[in-house]
């Protein structure tokens, strides 16, 4: 894994060393390799779905970092703070992806802990996947549409990580809340595009933490988790989401 690590990090410094014109390229060969060095990384007991799920988010947060990058100023200083992100982030997947790979065939006491950072993952890379979207400045159309292709590839191995060592209610796929997370957040981003919001980063921050929200108490109800302790974190996020909503709105415009 730190080898893999290693390799995924250089692979990623030639990626941002690269000039911004060859970005179609640069992104395929980065997603290519990335996908190698992760099954390098992760290689034993891989089998059936766990070569979709296992790889999806290195591959994605390689991509969305890469073009995240050349939205900063295009600096020595900043080129080494996005290695130091990336190396960060990239082990964190690797050692998540690493825990719910073993978990299939025994009981670990530290897959809840990786559940939790694959959350705290999804919600980091889709508030990058937002802006960088968002910055392109596309007809709102392509931005829902696009959005709510993201949510669909990538939640997927969200909701995939809580079926993974059991605990989980057995009349409910992984697949049905994908598609519902996919839809209503893309029908949240669609309705915001048109509400006058002071900033992009905003508009971004409120959409990530409505993800948050609706995953959560998704998760919530695939493991059958009914207690009020399981809700109160996400009452208090709706609690400071929804004020930032209005706070954000320019009422006058």
């Amino acid at each position: 894994m730190i080898l893999a690590t290693t390799a995924s990090t250089a692979v990623f410094f030639v990626a941002i060393s690269t000039p911004f014109s060859y970005l179609p390229l640069v992104v395929i060969i980065l997603g290519i390799s990335i996908y190698i060095l992760t099954w390098y990384g992760l290689k034993d007991q891989l089998d059936g779905k766990e070569w979709y799920m296992l790889f999806v988010t290195p591959v994605v947060w390689s991509v969305v970092w890469y073009l995240f990058y050349f939205l900063t100023p295009i600096r020595w200083i900043s080129r080494l703070n996005a290695l130091m992100a990336y190396v960060v982030m990239y082990y964190a997947i690797l050692s998540t992806n690493n825990i719910l790979n073993v978990a299939k065939s025994q009981s670990l006491q530290l897959l809840r802990v990786a559940r939790t950072v694959n959350q705290i993952i999804h919600v980091t890379m889709t508030y990058l996947f937002i802006l960088v979207l968002f910055a392109f400045e596309l007809h709102w159309a392509l931005n829902s549409f696009f959005i709510f292709c993201y949510f669909s590839f990538i939640y997927t191995q969200f909701y995939w990580s809580h079926f993974v060592g059991g605990g989980s209610r057995g009349d409910i796929s992984y697949q049905s809340p994908s598609v519902l997370t996919s839809a209503i957040i893309t029908t949240l981003a669609t309705l915001m595009f048109f509400l006058p919001i002071y900033t992009l980063a905003q508009r971004v921050a409120i959409l990530a933490g409505s993800t948050y929200v609706l995953s959560g108490l998704l998760v919530v109800h695939i493991q059958d988790k009914v207690f009020p302790t399981y809700y109160r974190e996400f009452i208090i996020a709706l609690l400071i989401i929804i004020p930032a909503l209005v706070l954000s709105i320019q009422w006058g415009a």
